[in-house]
Parts: structure tokens; sequence; C-alpha cells
């Protein structure tokens, strides 16, 4: 399964910058149809940069204005989208997402959780899957789109509230109960 859509939250803190850079980037490298969403009121210079962002790189994309709670428009539009990208909860900024881990566990698709305070790096190299064991949600890990070689590590459904804390707070390396090489377009 190739990555064909990107939806990325996009808010005013320092860190969403970076995000929609990184979100850019993946479009890029993936050809991908790159879709942004912002809160109304709080939008408007994020909105400006993002466009300016989709003509400078040449890329397809629209704007989305978030009315309404930010969790439940993600959810909503997720979707439509092969993979969508979010920050990591900042205590020292409201970006008006402020429980990540509500879209991750409601979407039903792959989220990229950038970490805040992240300096620009490659990314991909070590990706954390979680999900717990049923027929569903192992096919969903198995199809996941990639980006390159990496190393995916597993982890079962009881490490659900350590991964919900870490998404919450600056995370640390988890541990793995299975880890596996692997490419795929």
């Amino acid at each position: 399964m190739s990555i064909t859509g990107i939806l990325v939250y996009v808010d005013t803190s320092p860190d969403s910058d970076e995000r929609v850079d990184l979100a850019v980037r993946l479009a890029r490298r993936c050809d991908a149809y790159l879709t942004a969403a912002g809160l109304e009121e709080a939008a408007l210079a994020p909105r400006d940069r993002f466009l300016r962002m989709l003509a400078q790189e040449q890329l397809q994309g629209e704007w989305q204005t978030i009315i309404g709670l930010p969790v439940s428009h993600m959810i909503r539009h997720a979707a439509g989208h092969d993979l969508v990208v979010l920050g990591q909860h900042n205590p020292d900024y409201s970006t008006g997402l402020e429980e990540p881990e509500d879209v991750i566990l409601g979407c039903g698709r792959p989220v990229l959780v950038v970490p805040y305070g992240r300096t620009a790096q490659p990314i991909g190299g070590h990706v954390l899957v979680a999900w717990n064991g049923s027929r569903e949600a192992t096919s969903a890990a198995a199809s996941t789109p990639t980006s390159g070689t990496g190393t995916v590590s597993a982890a079962p459904a009881s490490w659900r509230r350590r991964i919900r804390r870490s998404v919450c707070r600056k995370a640390s390396p988890a541990r793995s109960t299975r880890t596996a090489t692997f490419s795929c377009r």
C-alpha cells in the first residue's frame, strides 16, 4: 500500500511549522495529495504559509478549516487519507488538539506523531506499531504504508497505557516484543 493522501493538523504552536515541513517532504517523496486542517480562529497565518508551500513545492493539496472539535474533524477526515500527521502534546502551548491519542485510537489510520521540540531529521528509521491482536488490527498493521526501509517494533495491546502516556509527554524509546526489518512502497 502506498501513501497517496496525507492529512496534517496545523496550529499556531512553534512546532507546527516543523510538522508541516515534514508532511510536505513526505508528500513530495510519495507524490501524495496533502491536506492541512486547522482551527478557524487561529489559522490565518498557518493557512497562508501552507498554501505558499504547496505552490512552491508544486504539490496538490487543500486547506480545511476546522469548525468544531479538532478531534472529531481529524477522525472523520482521516478516512480519506493514508496517513495522519499530528504533533505530540506540548504542555507549554494550547493547540486545540490537546489529546492526540484520541485521534490515534479513533481514526483507524496510521498516525505519525511528531515530537514537540523536534529538529529537522530524517524520518522512518524506527517505527513503533501498536495493535490489539484482532484480525482487523493485524491486517491494518501489515498494510501500514511506509516510505523506505526501517525497523518496526510491535507492541502488544497491554502497552496501550504506556503508549498513550508517551504521546502526551516527551516520548522515551519503547521496548519491543517483536522486531522486523522490511521495505515497501
